[in-house]
């Protein structure tokens, strides 16, 4: 990503009167983005009548989700998101819009606007999958990732699970899947610090204590992400084999 955000600033200094919209915006503030064809940067000019591509850029005209008034920066960060959804599919769009939500840069209903207005677009379909699939609570790409493999496999599931102990919050789950005792770890680097004996210690003990209240709990790690098949027929054996629990289903209200 850093690779390309130098391409932004270098396409800025040709193009002056442009400004970066779709991935290209998310990388430039330094947000998270997966799935994107960062080759090109996404540019927007006003007084444009056509797309252009050149090597470096894709410059698109001004129109109903790039016009002038989304200059604000958490209004122009909501409308990329929804440009990535269009542009590159749902599951791309969503681990950058669960970030921004998650870290209260924009919030759903902002999200949702803009994918109203857009309801006759062509692709309208994959941002309408996007307010859909999107949810704050996540914590990071991987877990984005891996709710929405689950979710779109028809796997209901909640993030940020909070573990009782004694009526004391002991930890959260990234995932618990609804209406059982199965939850669902993300294990990213990022989270856990790499392999220091220490912190992967105190890990265990952890879900040592989450076990004793009763709960199942798979871990999945990025490698798995690579194979979602695979990765899904033993998520589903796994939860087949789950005890019945009352859970919280997922709200509709989402995070952010």
């Amino acid at each position: 990503m850093a690779v390309h955000a130098m391409k932004v600033r270098a396409a800025l200094l040709l193009y002056p009167d442009a400004r970066p919209c779709g991935g290209s915006l998310a990388v430039i503030h330094g947000h998270p983005v997966w799935g994107l064809d960062l080759d090109r940067v996404d540019l927007v000019r006003d007084g444009l009548s056509h797309e252009v591509l050149t090597q470096l850029c894709r410059i698109r005209p001004s129109d109903a989700l790039t016009r002038p008034d989304t200059a604000d920066r958490d209004a122009a960060l909501a409308a990329c998101v929804v440009q990535v959804a269009l542009d590159h599919g749902p599951t791309a769009a969503v681990v950058t819009a669960d970030r921004l939500m998650h870290d209260r840069v924009v919030d759903a209903q902002q999200i949702a606007q803009i994918v109203d207005r857009l309801a006759t677009r062509p692709f309208a379909g994959r941002a309408q999958a996007l307010v859909t699939l999107m949810d704050g609570r996540s914590e990071s790409v991987g877990e984005s990732r891996l709710r929405i493999l689950l979710v779109t496999n028809g796997v209901a599931v909640t993030p940020q699970v909070p573990v009782l102990e004694n009526g004391r919050i002991i930890a959260r789950a990234d995932l618990g899947v609804d209406g059982t005792n199965q939850l669902i770890e993300f294990d990213g680097k990022v989270k856990y610090g790499g392999a220091d004996p220490e912190v992967l210690w105190r890990e265990k003990k952890r879900e040592d204590r989450i076990r004793r209240q009763d709960y199942r709990v798979e871990r999945v790690v990025w490698s798995h992400l690579d194979r979602p098949k695979i990765l899904m027929a033993r998520l589903l054996r796994e939860i087949g084999a789950a005890s019945p629990r009352n859970t919280e289903p997922h709200p509709t209200t989402k995070a952010g």
